[in-house]
């Protein structure tokens, strides 16, 4: 599941108080409905946002449209199979719900 704002930002850091209270409320009615739709199940969390600009580019200009190109987003990823030999070899996690019913399931499900 993905979270993001619906005003562009690419870094979440510079968040205004009613942007984190509005993603609080957020994330929790999705974990809300993620723990009746799916038994209260085990997940990661993981806050994408904005990479240090600061630090030495490969490129003068290796930066210069990420305030435009970058979109900071929260991503909740329940577990609920276990770790397999793809997941290990490419660090990518598999879901065996199509899309569409995973949010059909959590629309129906208060």
């Amino acid at each position: 599941m993905m979270i993001a704002p619906q005003i562009h930002s690419h870094d979440f850091s510079a968040s205004d108080d009613a942007m984190v209270t509005a993603l609080g409320q957020t994330v929790h009615h999705a974990l809300g409905r993620l723990k009746n739709v799916l038994c209260d199940p085990p997940y990661n969390f993981v806050l994408h946002t904005t990479p240090n600009v600061k630090s030495e580019p490969q490129s003068p200009h290796y930066w210069s449209t990420i305030e435009r190109d970058y979109h900071w987003h929260l991503e909740i990823i329940p577990r609920l199979t276990p770790v397999a030999g793809f997941e290990w070899v490419t660090g990518f996690y598999t879901n065996p719900m199509p899309p569409e019913a995973a949010a059909r399931s959590l629309r129906t499900t208060g």
